[in-house]
């Protein structure tokens, strides 16, 4: 969903790596956000580190399979971008319609289409950033459930502070489902008395998904240029 820095060929494609962002080619509110996270993220990482929980030794085949959920990411999110760039053009916007409509895809099919994929992609980012911290990470648990344990035992000095960066409550009410349209708001409940703890814009909605997407890009590009310094040696 991020601008890259280079493209990803047939050759290279295998490689997680090959899908760092480009910061610069991100929205205002977004570059703020990545210069909030970056240095939280590195010292996260420094700190993990520090306390022998990073990984040193990969095998090829291990990182190889990498690709498969960053890529599942990477394709939701494009085909997400297709449709939000369609809303903002109306007269695009309503030849898609009218091409469309012949096979039941109306204007409000198209709308619930959308929020499946924006959900998607909030669900993917946010987990994909949980699992491939961990997964440079050793003598810990794996099991992504246990994330927030893992990361407050692996690093109690830093993870605080990068915590509230990673929208749990959001990414919850997503995952388990408990979320709708109400008086064209997105109310998000906290469990099955669907009491909404609160009540979101489309626009807002839009950019917490940004946010999310942000934290993992910005994880990937800290991880790369980790690498590059011997940090994982």
């Amino acid at each position: 969903m991020l601008g890259r820095k280079k493209s990803v060929t047939e050759s290279d494609s295998n490689s997680w790596e090959q899908r760092v962002a480009n910061p610069e080619a991100l929205g205002q509110a977004e570059k703020t956000l990545w210069k909030q996270i970056e240095p939280v993220l590195n010292a996260l990482l420094d700190e993990i580190k520090a306390n022998g929980k990073i990984e040193t030794i990969y095998v090829r085949a291990e990182m190889d399979r990498l690709s498969g959920p960053i890529t599942a990411l990477d394709e939701t999110g494009l085909t997400h971008n297709v449709l939000l760039h369609l809303f903002r053009k109306k007269e695009e916007w309503l030849r898609f319609l009218d091409a469309t409509e012949q096979f039941g895809f109306r204007e409000t099919n198209m709308m619930r289409i959308y929020l499946t994929l924006a959900a998607t992609v909030i669900l993917l980012s946010t987990e994909l950033f949980k699992m491939l911290l961990l997964f440079h990470m050793k003598d810990v648990s794996h099991d992504i459930s246990k994330f927030y344990s893992t990361m407050q035992s692996s690093a109690p000095k830093t993870w605080p502070l990068l915590k509230p960066f990673v929208d749990n409550d959001f990414r919850n009410a997503i995952a388990h489902g408990t979320y709708g349209l109400v008086n064209k708001k997105i109310a998000l409940y906290k469990d099955a008395r669907l009491l909404p703890f609160e009540e979101i814009e489309l626009h807002e909605f839009m950019m917490r998904l940004k946010d999310q997407n942000v934290l993992f890009q910005c994880l990937v590009n800290a991880l790369v240029d980790k690498k590059k310094s011997g940090f994982f040696t």
